[in-house]
């Protein structure tokens, strides 16, 4: 039996993740690598079977062709080659929505896929980074052709040796975050597998678990007590349209709560079940990051002492988190809140995007546009997503003009005056802006609701760029009417 043919989606997403909680605290006590392996993919196999039906085979597809493409070739343009073929498979399956009897919009199917490519890719860069090392040692000559235009904050671990088929399979099937991730890389996965006995015997998982209950309680009530009293379904009646302009622009401000919220249940389940298998557990010493994992390593660094510690070793899960909630809420800007939601993948985006050898060298506006485009399409062809990315790009960088050029150079009330507008429009309207793009969806929705409140964050936005315009213009002539006047 079909389980997305009797569950709601967002009920197999709950499912999967607390049963995942259950399987990992399981497999973590498992200490013969293979085996761990091969239990955490099977189950992967099973949830897809379970969740998807068919749409399963997508999944199949994408990871046997990708494995074959980094297998077969041993060039430096391998995982170039990966990327371009694991986005147009993306873009196909995306495709595949808009014929109703070609996807079941019910599966977890897609979810699955956003995860499954960004996962491709990154082993693929990472093998061949690999390679890469290998030779250099072998022959004793620095190849200059990078894979990657890696900054040294973005350096991370390398492999100790290259995964084999089997091995990039499991790690594509295996069950930890599957549709919902945190994203992480293989050799993230790689030191789960070998985690020593003494090491995952002694990790508090529990002690983890507990430390963020509270907020994830508090993220429960917040998404189910709004969400009845505003649901997002309103915002497409025409009841809504009827209703004053005031309300209609704050009516995204509950939705952004709502939106976060619920996102944030799903993440921090989904955390539970990394910690709780020892996925992304890392010692505190080596200061990991979401998604780089350790950023303090040497090189060839196996991370795990087979011989144990006699000291007390503080371990921590920040390779996995994937939402700062609480920094997020209390950011001061736009900007910054992005800062702390779904970091994992924004390593992922930094790394590959952002810090590529294509965009080496070019203007950073440049390079945040073409994050925010490769994040739209990543997600689908749904108008929402191109509103809610590069919109995101587009408010951030008015943002920063308006602060940098406007309110930087006011004191005492009218300086607060200003902030508290600034934080009102762009952190909280601007915050709800951009899940209310997510929850529209649909260009008719969207356009409707735009037009209703004159485009709401993105005129805010327009007229804080003209303003920012203006005021460097004037500043410049001041300073030019001072160095005039100014005597010898």
């Amino acid at each position: 039996m079909v389980l997305h043919n009797i569950l709601k989606r967002d009920h197999a997403y709950l499912i999967v993740v607390f049963l995942s909680i259950i399987a990992g605290d399981f497999t973590r006590k498992l200490h013969d690598p293979r085996l761990k392996r091969n239990l955490s993919a099977a189950i992967g196999f099973l949830i897809a079977v379970l969740f998807c039906g068919w749409e399963m085979s997508h999944l199949m597809i994408s990871t046997c062709v990708g494995t074959l493409i980094i297998k077969t070739l041993q060039t430096g343009f391998m995982p170039r080659i990966v990327f371009g073929f694991s986005f147009l498979y993306r873009l196909f399956f995306c495709l595949l929505t808009y014929g109703s009897a070609w996807r079941n919009e019910n599966t977890l199917a897609n979810g699955i896929q956003l995860i499954a490519m960004i996962k491709m890719i990154s082993v693929a860069y990472e093998i061949a980074e690999h390679r890469k090392s290998r030779s250099v040692h072998s022959n004793g000559i620095p190849n200059g052709n990078s894979v990657l235009n890696d900054p040294s904050n973005h350096k991370s671990l390398h492999l100790l040796e290259e995964p084999s088929t089997s091995d990039i399979v499991c790690y594509m099937y295996c069950f930890l975050g599957l549709s919902t991730g945190p994203f992480f890389r293989y050799r993230t996965y790689h030191d789960m597998l070998h985690m020593p006995k003494h090491v995952s015997d002694s990790i508090p998982v529990m002690g983890m678990i507990l430390s963020r209950l509270p907020i994830f309680i508090v993220l429960v009530m917040l998404s189910t007590a709004l969400g009845d009293y505003f649901p997002s379904e309103y915002m497409k009646s025409d009841n809504f349209y009827e209703d004053s302009l005031i309300y209609r622009f704050c009516y995204v401000i509950p939705i952004g709560f709502v939106g976060m919220s619920r996102y944030g249940v799903v993440w921090f389940l989904s955390e539970f079940s990394f910690t709780a298998a020892g996925l992304g557990v890392y010692p505190e010493a080596k200061k990991s990051q979401p998604g780089r994992g350790p950023s303090i390593f040497s090189e060839n660094d196996q991370i795990w002492s087979m011989k144990e510690n006699p000291k007390p070793v503080k371990y921590d899960c920040e390779a996995i988190t994937n939402i700062y909630i609480v920094e997020g809420f209390t950011s001061e800007t736009y900007g910054k809140t992005f800062r702390y939601w779904n970091c994992t993948v924004q390593w992922w985006l930094a790394h590959y995007i952002y810090a590529s050898r294509i965009l080496s060298g070019k203007h950073a506006l440049l390079k945040w546009i073409a994050v925010g485009v490769v994040s739209a399409v990543w997600h689908g062809f749904r108008a929402g997503y191109y509103f809610a990315f590069v919109g995101m790009v587009y408010i951030t960088f008015a943002e920063k003009l308006l602060l940098s050029e406007v309110t930087c150079g006011l004191t005492g009330f009218s300086k607060n005056v200003a902030d508290v507008l600034h934080y009102f429009l762009f952190k909280v309207i601007g915050i709800g802006s951009f899940m209310t793009m997510f929850v529209l969806s649909s260009y008719e929705d969207i356009l409707r609701y735009l037009t209703s409140v004159y485009f709401g964050i993105y005129s805010i936005a327009t007229l804080s760029i003209l303003l920012a315009a203006a005021s460097s213009v004037l500043s410049k002539r001041k300073a030019n009417f001072v160095a005039k006047v100014k005597p010898e």
